[in-house]
């Protein structure tokens, strides 16, 4: 009879919800966010991908002092932003569902060359005119990417994230 409890408690999927309170080893911590340049490069697609294995999204930019916080940390490269172009329209969504409000647009920008530049490029690779500025951008081509997640918000854990969460189990006392 034991021998049965230990098995049906070991094959069952156990779900945690945490609270993240500080940023994961190697994230770099701003308020409320916590930002990762993974050194990947990859499509629109796939960064979203890795960015939610994290339990996060892509980089999402929502002041003017964000943006600059991001520049100062993350420099000599181009990346994808969390933004896609709202399809069929001129609006524009974070990767989490919330409206563009901020932009930083480089001058012509965005443009939609080809139509078919529906995601966002990070320019913190550029000097004067360039650094810190976004461009409308094909979502298939590679770039680098920064992820981000939010602090002290719910986050329901599986295998598949980035932290192991370690419970003990007492079996003797079932």
């Amino acid at each position: 009879m034991q021998m049965k409890v230990v098995l049906i408690v070991s094959s069952i999927l156990i779900v945690c919800v945490y609270s993240l309170t500080e940023c994961p080893r190697k994230w770099i911590q701003r308020k409320n966010k916590c930002y990762y340049k993974d050194n990947r490069w990859t499509t629109f697609a796939e960064r979203l991908e890795i960015c939610r294995k994290y339990g996060g999204y892509p980089l999402s930019i929502d002041s003017q002092s964000e943006n600059d916080f991001i520049v100062k940390h993350f420099t000599k490269t181009t990346f994808y932003l969390g933004g896609q172009r709202v399809k069929g329209t001129d609006k524009w969504k974070w990767s989490d569902g919330r409206d563009v409000t901020f932009t930083k647009w480089s001058e012509g920008e965005p443009n939609n060359a080809n139509k078919n530049e529906n995601c966002i490029q990070f320019y913190s690779n550029f000097r004067d005119k360039f650094l810190g500025k976004w461009n409308d951008y094909s979502c298939s081509v590679r770039e680098g990417g920064v992820c981000e997640i939010f602090l002290d918000q719910e986050k329901e854990l599986n295998d598949n994230d980035q932290n192991i969460v370690e419970i003990e189990m007492n079996l003797n006392n079932l």
